[in-house]
């Protein structure tokens, strides 16, 4: 049933990216499904847990984020127009606390929504984002906006797992070994 949905899923990006709802393209869809679905086989019953969405705390992250995405954008719209030159480019090691690779996605997701910062690198082991950044004031800065991230995505789609783990464990420190320079 699981991997009939995923085809179904499959399909129907398939279809999207085409942009026209045909026979046609619904049975490519359905062959590349298929294809994918025999190359990349069922990894042995391994899921990931359901998703969790905490009505509130995601309108929280989502503020967090607008809020975000409309300063980084005023920044970087600024540096544009202005005719000195603002920009102080620099690579931070933003140690976490959650080591869950879905919650890791998705704050690697949401920091490349807004101009100004990528992230670089992802590691589960210590949990680390390595973001470049346009603007580096200070590198504190940076990583205590990503703690806050952090904590507002564990908040948001976490598991009660994730969230008691995020309230055992202080706040990361800035030094992060095997960091680059």
């Amino acid at each position: 049933m699981r991997r009939l949905a995923t085809a179904a899923a499959l399909m129907a990006i398939w279809v999207l990216l085409w942009d026209t709802l045909s026979f046609a393209n619904a049975m490519s869809g359905l062959l590349v499904a298929g294809l994918l679905l025999a190359v990349f086989p069922d990894p042995g019953g391994v899921t990931a847990p359901p998703p969790v969405f905490r009505p509130l705390a995601l309108v929280r992250l989502a503020g967090f984020v607008f809020v975000g995405l409309v300063r980084s954008n005023a920044i970087v719209t600024r540096d544009v127009l202005s005719l000195r030159l603002r920009v102080h480019t620099g690579i931070v090691a933003c140690p976490l606390r959650t080591g869950s690779p879905q919650l890791l996605g998705a704050m690697a997701a949401i920091t490349a929504l807004a101009p100004g910062k990528m992230a670089l690198e992802v590691r589960r082991d210590p949990p680390t984002i390595y973001l470049h950044v346009l603007h580096l004031a200070n590198p504190d800065d940076v990583r205590r906006s990503m703690a806050v991230l952090e904590e507002r995505v564990v908040r948001a789609l976490g598991t009660a797992e994730d969230i008691a783990a995020l309230r055992l464990l202080s706040t990361p420190s800035p030094d992060v070994p095997g960091s680059p320079p």
